[in-house]
């Protein structure tokens, strides 16, 4: 059976430093709305700062970016690695 886990990335791609876990903020904007997303999870860059999501996390932004069901400031996106 296949595995549905992805490769956790220790480097980064662009220079070559190591990365960490942390929580992040991330703005997007799709047309008119703009929405802030905090606490998402992301390897970051320890020199650059270039951030790395899971796929997972992706997918729950762009799904809310896509429903419009925010309401407030902010939303908290939680992912789960399993």
């Amino acid at each position: 059976m296949k595995s549905t886990k992805h490769k956790v990335v220790d480097r980064c791609e662009y220079c070559g430093e190591g990365t960490q876990p942390a929580r992040v903020r991330v703005y997007r904007q799709r047309g008119p709305r703009r929405v802030l997303f905090e606490r998402v999870p992301a390897l970051v860059c320890r020199a650059c700062g270039h951030r790395v999501f899971e796929p997972a996390a992706i997918e729950t932004m762009e799904a809310v970016l896509l429903q419009g069901h925010v309401r407030g400031r902010s939303v908290r996106v939680s992912v789960v690695s399993g």
